[in-house]
């Protein structure tokens, strides 16, 4: 019984690393899409404290949040990325990032309504999320160099808990920018190059 499940647990990390494979071109354009959402929603979130503007942050969240969403559902009906998500790894992929959001959307919405966390201390709070979701992400895209971009999110979180400070939106955009945007763009590019070779097999 032991022998049997045993050849099950190979048989499933087989499958998984085969999955892999086929999902490791990426095109990146989802990192990019929301990449650029939060960073600027998060310049329209400092230039309200800065400027002392009555406006809503949730109200601001959720208009970009619903902007992110129908664009990631038109990015997704492209070819290209359904035939990707179909792979087992690339579910597990999508469920991965799926509940990140859920859970920094959570996070967020009732952190902020119940007072239970500090304003300040959300972008890092986020960071180490956004973290985890990339060392998984590193594991299933068979890419070592994501694993870095993980280690960049948990650095930059561990500052933020010690530096409460509304400069810390400008280091969580400038961090978005360099650890969302910028890979995704490097995933994009690689996509461009073997793409092509990946659909003739």
């Amino acid at each position: 019984m032991k022998e049997r499940n045993a050849e099950e647990d190979l048989a499933f990390i087989r499958r998984v690393m085969e999955d892999s494979r086929k999902i490791m071109v990426d095109d990146g354009l989802n990192y990019i899409l929301w990449g650029i959402i939060i960073v600027f929603g998060l310049a329209i979130i400092y230039i309200k404290e800065v400027s002392r503007i009555s406006l809503r942050s949730d109200l601001i969240w959720l208009i970009f949040s619903v902007i992110g969403v129908f664009l990631t559902l038109w990015i997704n009906r492209h070819k290209h990325f359904q035939s990707r998500a179909k792979t087992f790894a690339g579910q597990i992929l999508k469920s991965l990032w799926t509940a990140i959001a859920l859970s920094i959307a959570i996070i967020g919405l009732v952190g902020y309504h119940t007072d239970s966390i500090s304003i300040w201390s959300f972008p890092a709070v986020f960071s180490i999320i956004i973290g985890l979701g990339y060392f998984i992400s590193a594991l299933l895209y068979n890419q070592s160099w994501i694993k870095f971009v993980a280690v960049a999110w948990w650095g930059g979180g561990l500052i933020m808990f010690f530096w409460k400070s509304i400069q810390t939106i400008i280091l969580f955009s400038l961090m978005m920018i360099l650890f969302q945007i910028i890979p995704g763009i490097a995933l994009y590019k690689k996509w461009r190059k073997e793409w092509p070779a990946k659909t003739d097999d």
